[in-house]
């Protein structure tokens, strides 16, 4: 007799399942709706005759109309056409590789889609994206100033030539050689008229110093207001590029400097008042009060607080030009990135103080030296120019650093070397 038990022998099938009824265990799945195609509109993929879905070719990472590597020593590729793995303990980059050096083992393929800067190409010189310690980032920074040696003096050199040029002809339109000598005069004459002086010689005095003043005050605002912030940004994007194995020039520099310029001067305007600020109303009150002892606290407060935000602010400019963004963004930016890394990049700025102040007193001390029985204008033309020199040829070496540790500390919390890495398969 029939049964509707599927398995029984000679039964009929059993009925289909219900709705939110599961199929039994071992059911063959149900026949497609007529007229149902998996294709989607526009695949390449034909509706097959019989319902059987060719499949596609195996993955071959040779390009076409490229000869095949040659098959590794054992004998035949392993299925699939993928490339052979690196044997183990190979490291793409020995310790003293030249440059252009191809790191790929014989018979293997180079690796051109990771690029020069991955491994140590003639334009990087960094030893690629990874963490690195601060020898290693003083070594990479001294590398690609060296490599890129003509493009980084000349970024400086737009700049800081003029800038020479400019503090001379001030220096002359104020005569302060010529009112430094004559308060040297006035406090002779002074000192023999029992320190009193005449309404003539106060007139006098207020004029020499109010124009003293007044170019000091000139030169410090057109150097770090105009001077200064665009030969960062515009060296910042320079080793940016570079760090990145792209091309650059000279004008792209500037070009990309001057669009951040706004903002670099926004982040020195913040940061005076984020620390003048404090600074001035702790002054007052410690004078309106007249503690000697309070006034000389507030100055070690000022010191520690100056040093904090310094050293938290150091890849500010670097966000800015990078990153386009404003100047307190810039500043919040830099805080995140270095947080938790204050003694490190503390130790970093240190020690680039250090290096620029040997390197920059042995060129400064020997010119003054020798100029120091020339006259008061000549002794300033000859320091101007040694200035001159060492803003040209050993500051960038500072910002370089400083640009390459904004990367250092962007792969370190963020993982920047791992997004370089997918951006370039």
């Amino acid at each position: 007799m029939e049964t509707g038990d599927p398995e029984a022998p000679g039964g009929t099938p059993a009925p289909p399942p219900q709705e939110g009824e599961s199929p039994p265990p071992g059911a063959p799945p149900p026949p497609p709706l007529p007229g149902w195609n998996p294709n989607p509109p526009g695949s390449p993929w034909p509706q097959p005759p019989g319902g059987a879905w060719p499949q596609p070719p195996a993955w071959n990472p040779t390009p076409p109309g490229a000869a095949p590597p040659p098959p590794p020593p054992g004998g035949a590729w392993p299925p699939g056409g993928s490339w052979p793995p690196p044997p183990p303990g190979w490291n793409p980059t020995p310790p003293g590789a030249i440059p252009g050096w191809n790191p790929a083992p014989p018979g293997y393929p180079p690796y051109a889609a990771a690029g020069a800067y991955w491994y140590g190409g003639p334009h990087a010189g960094t030893g690629g994206f990874r963490p690195r310690g601060v020898g290693e980032l003083l070594d990479g920074a001294f590398t690609l100033y060296r490599r890129n040696f003509v493009l980084l003096v000349a970024i400086a050199a737009v700049v800081q030539v003029p800038f020479a040029f400019l503090s001379l002809i001030a220096f002359g339109l104020a005569d302060v050689s010529g009112r430094l000598s004559s308060l040297q005069t006035l406090t002779r004459s002074v000192q023999n008229q029992g320190n009193i002086l005449t309404p003539d010689q106060s007139s006098l005095l207020y004029q020499d110093i109010g124009a003293i003043v007044a170019y000091f005050a000139g030169i410090f605002i057109v150097q770090y207001l105009v001077v200064f912030p665009l030969s960062q940004a515009a060296t910042t994007s320079a080793v940016s590029a570079r760090y990145l194995d792209q091309e650059t020039s000279v004008r792209a520099s500037y070009a990309a400097a001057l669009a951040r310029w706004r903002a670099l001067i926004a982040m020195v305007m913040w940061l005076v008042l984020l620390v003048g600020g404090p600074v001035v109303l702790a002054v007052v009150f410690a004078v309106a009060t007249g503690s000697t002892a309070l006034l000389a606290l507030f100055l070690v407060a000022f010191l520690v607080f100056y040093l904090i935000v310094l050293v938290r602010a150091t890849v500010a400019p670097a966000a800015i030009v990078l990153e386009k963004l404003s100047g307190w963004q810039g500043i919040r930016r830099s805080f995140l990135l270095t947080s938790g890394s204050w003694w490190r990049i503390f130790g970093i700025r240190l020690l680039l103080a250090i290096i620029q102040g040997i390197a920059g007193y042995a060129i400064i001390l020997p010119v003054t030296a020798l100029s120091s029985a020339t006259s008061i204008g000549t002794q300033q033309a000859i320091g101007q120019v040694a200035q001159a020199i060492v803003a040209v040829f050993i500051a960038p070496i500072t910002l370089v650093t400083l640009t390459l540790l904004y990367y250092d500390l962007r792969i370190r919390r963020e993982g920047f070397d791992i997004e370089m890495l997918a951006a370039s398969l």
